[in-house]
């Protein structure tokens, strides 16, 4: 019979590298998927300058899904610090 505690113990087995007490799942109100589009767009409006803000209500997405986003990116070099920084401004 499948429970939710199996299943947690399941994925801490098979991906977690350090033993813990209690697992808690953090930021789960968040969604973390992008399509491919939705990311060259997004790629293409943080080199125009356009604001962090803005960005965000054009995707109609939370902040913090978007500063994840970018971190992810950043991360793999698709973008990179700009004038302005999150505030934007033209380059």
């Amino acid at each position: 019979m499948w429970t939710e505690e199996a299943s947690v113990t399941a994925i801490e087995t098979k991906y977690m590298t350090k033993r813990r007490r209690k697992t808690v799942v953090i930021l789960e109100e968040l969604d973390f998927v992008w399509c491919e589009d939705e990311i060259t767009e997004y790629c293409q409006m943080w080199r125009e300058g356009k604001p962090f803000v803005e960005i965000a209500e054009w995707f109609g997405r939370d902040p913090d899904e978007v500063l994840l986003l970018h971190l992810h990116l950043a991360r793999k070099g698709r973008v990179r610090a700009r004038k302005g920084g999150l505030k934007g401004g033209c380059l």
